[in-house]
């Protein structure tokens, strides 16, 4: 927790922290006393509806802000694979949407990452949370459907053309 207290103190704003549950790493218990710190610090949380229900028992944002583990403050970007992704703060949703279509699945890693980073680069952009989220889908998609973790993620024109509804082959 050290480097992230220091992390945050020196960078002003916002810092936002994926749960990226791997049980082979630890169980329930570790991963909640492990995350707990990251939680207090973070302003922005992407979680998966499964992580959630792993870690604490529910996935109802309302249920986690009123045990403590969550605050009113906290924006979870929730994921919830082929049925999308949603926003909430203070138990409310903000916006959703659904998955992005996949035609084929090559390889699984780097999804949640791809939804992430297309969400974070959105946001900095100041594009609102349904068309963050619909790009956030987007790269997770195009991370699925190719070999490796982030070898599918477009390029920022890519991205701009596929979600204009025009696709640009590589």
């Amino acid at each position: 927790m050290a480097w992230i207290d220091d992390w945050v103190a020196a960078r002003p704003g916002h810092f936002s922290f994926d749960l990226n549950v791997r049980r082979r790493l630890g169980g329930p218990e570790a991963w909640r006393t492990t995350v707990a710190g990251a939680l207090r610090k973070a302003s922005l949380v992407f979680a998966s509806r499964h992580e959630l229900a792993t870690l604490w028992g529910t996935d109802d944002t309302k249920d986690l802000i009123s045990r403590g583990i969550l605050t009113p403050d906290h924006t979870v970007v929730v994921t919830d694979g082929a049925n999308g992704a949603w926003v909430e703060r203070d138990g409310s949703k903000l916006a959703s949407s659904p998955a992005w279509p996949v035609t084929r699945v090559v390889d699984a890693v780097g999804a949640g990452d791809g939804l992430a980073a297309g969400v974070l680069a959105a946001r900095l952009r100041d594009w609102p949370w349904e068309e963050a989220l619909r790009l956030g889908s987007l790269v997770g998609a195009l991370a699925v459907s190719h070999p490796g973790d982030w070898e599918g993620y477009p390029l920022w024109d890519e991205a701009q053309a596929a979600l204009g509804d025009s696709w640009v082959d590589r």
